[in-house]
């Protein structure tokens, strides 16, 4: 029960996820369903987030890490890094998923994965699974979700995402904006949210702080003068354009106010800005 998801943008690829863990499908509390990966052996980036059993999920990544971190060529390619992960679902699924009597049932041990991959010699990818199968995110495919949230997320996300081209404040716009309205809507999604990116470069940081938390806010206020004034434009009962005008100015003064509004905020935040990569930092679990 979540969501999770991957876009591709200009610079890299960008994770995010819920933080609402659910256990044996009643007890819900706070936790991270993001991890990120460095390999000192092979120079290789991984980072895993993913939907189903939290439990099962976590020992698949932890099976894949270890594939992973047995190459020691002195520069893996993304083919190898993929096909390791696929080694690993394969095996793990045939000993304990697939067998398991709760199987593609309700609270049965299902996961699946979204995946970003670095390798130092031939860049980035972004792959998501399906069982034991491991697929790449095409350029026109632009993005992969997962989870109870899957189907909202690619109405809103489908849309927005034009193409895979958009800089990392645009994709952390669109990426916040799907799941704050994910989790407003779908249950079983919910708590915070939580985003990580890889670069072509091969270097994580996060997009935290001032670069998300206002979003929710402002689309609601928006969503709701622009409905007012998509009803006022359609009602042709009414004569003369002055309602539409009216509705016009007041989307216009909103969307200055909110503007303001968000820059004061990141003048507040920009040392959060700073200690969320700080945090990021340290989260990456390094591998030798």
């Amino acid at each position: 029960m979540t969501i999770a998801a991957g876009f591709r943008f200009a610079d890299g690829v960008l994770l995010c996820a819920d933080t609402q863990l659910t256990y044996q499908g009643v007890a819900k509390v706070s936790g991270t369903k993001i991890f990120p990966f460095e390999f000192k052996r092979n120079g290789s980036r991984a980072v895993f987030t993913f939907s189903g059993d939290v439990k099962y999920a976590r020992g698949g990544i932890t099976k894949c890490v270890r594939t992973i971190a047995k190459l020691d060529l002195s520069s893996v390619s993304r083919e190898e890094l993929e096909n390791a992960i696929s080694d690993s679902l394969n095996d793990y699924f045939q000993k304990l998923i697939y067998k398991h009597p709760y199987y593609r049932t309700m609270g049965g041990p299902d996961f699946n994965f979204v995946v970003g991959l670095w390798s130092p010699k031939d860049g980035l990818g972004l792959y998501e699974t399906t069982d034991a199968v491991i697929t790449e995110v095409s350029d026109s495919d632009k993005f992969a979700i997962t989870g109870v949230g899957e189907t909202l997320g690619r109405y809103l996300g489908g849309p927005m995402m034009g193409h895979s081209g958009y800089s990392l404040t645009d994709i952390s716009t669109i990426s916040a904006h799907v799941l704050s309205e994910v989790k407003e809507n779908v249950d079983g999604c919910g708590k915070g949210s939580e985003f990580i990116v890889l670069t072509k470069e091969g270097l994580f940081s996060s997009i935290g702080g001032y670069g998300t938390s206002h979003i929710e806010d402002v689309f609601a206020a928006l969503h709701q003068s622009v409905t007012g004034m998509f009803l006022e434009l359609c009602d042709l009962d009414k004569p003369g354009e002055e309602g539409v005008i009216e509705r016009l100015d007041a989307l216009r003064s909103l969307v200055i106010s909110c503007r303001q509004q968000m820059l004061r905020e990141k003048e507040k935040h920009r040392g959060l800005e700073h200690l969320m990569e700080i945090l990021t930092d340290w989260k990456v679990r390094r591998i030798d």
